[in-house]
């Protein structure tokens, strides 16, 4: 059985204030809401849960990404100070 949550507890799960998740959902970067009645709606809480999953693991592959281009960015220059004498230019 699905499990739904209102407003409050999305805004509890993400962190994101109540007008950033319509925009994102508006823009189709968030799980659509899902209609309860005429004027009550409500998100599917596997598919918040699944949003968060998807921003750490977007967040750890920045990381990694920087951490890469740091390393090499070391190594260019360790090369280049090898090639002129240590760094003394």
């Amino acid at each position: 059985m699905k499990r739904l949550i209102r407003l409050h507890e999305v805004r509890s799960v993400t962190g994101l204030g109540r007008s950033e998740i319509y925009r994102l959902e508006g823009l189709h970067a968030f799980p659509r809401r899902v209609p309860l009645g005429e004027r009550t709606t409500a998100w599917d809480f596997d598919e918040v849960q699944q949003w968060v999953r998807e921003r750490i693991a977007a967040r750890e592959e920045n990381l990694k990404k920087r951490v890469d281009v740091g390393r090499q960015l070391t190594r260019a220059r360790s090369g280049a100070a090898k090639r002129h004498g240590g760094g003394q230019c």
